[in-house]
């Protein structure tokens, strides 16, 4: 019977991190983006996490970086919803920023919003996939909010969603 010998290395990576040159300017970068300064991550995530068991997706994932909350949802494959939040001081210029001939604004409930179609590239796979987005505008809380949905979805539909939430 042969002996195993199983070796452990453990490797110092420190000086690799703070070696990084791009280190210290990707931390200056995030520290100049502004989260909404009216809704805390915990309650960012306490909602989708709520709206996402009501509406019926299975799994998500909350993430805060980059100057923005963000969940993903996915009931299956083609069944998937992501929700950002950015501060509105961000995405001053939205409208202009989001402008394309197939956008629609309009306004609900006293907030701004747009609502369009498009297609999201998967460059790994090279597939483009249909999904409806929602942009609202929360001036209140200072925030900024995309929905994102495939497979697509109406405006009614999307707006629906975004009634779900309480922030």
């Amino acid at each position: 019977m042969a002996n195993i010998i199983i070796m452990s290395i453990i490797e110092d990576v420190s000086t690799d991190v703070s070696g990084n040159e791009n280190f210290n300017e990707e931390m200056e970068e995030e520290h100049g983006l502004l989260f909404p300064s009216g809704i805390s991550f915990e309650k960012f995530r306490d909602e989708s996490e709520r709206v996402r068991r009501k509406l019926g997706y299975t799994f998500a994932m909350h993430d805060a970086s980059g100057g923005e909350y963000s969940a993903m949802w996915m009931k299956d494959k083609k069944n998937t919803a992501w929700i950002t939040a950015n501060s509105l001081q961000n995405f001053a210029n939205w409208r202009e920023d989001f402008a394309d001939d197939g956008i629609e604004y309009f306004t609900h409930n006293g907030h701004r919003m747009a609502f369009r179609h498009d297609n999201m590239y998967d460059e790994e796979n090279a597939t483009s996939t249909p999904v409806s987005m929602l942009l609202v505008e929360l001036k209140s809380k200072d925030a900024f909010i995309r929905i994102t949905a495939s497979s697509q979805k109406t405006k009614e539909q999307l707006i629906e969603f975004f009634n779900q939430f309480k922030f």
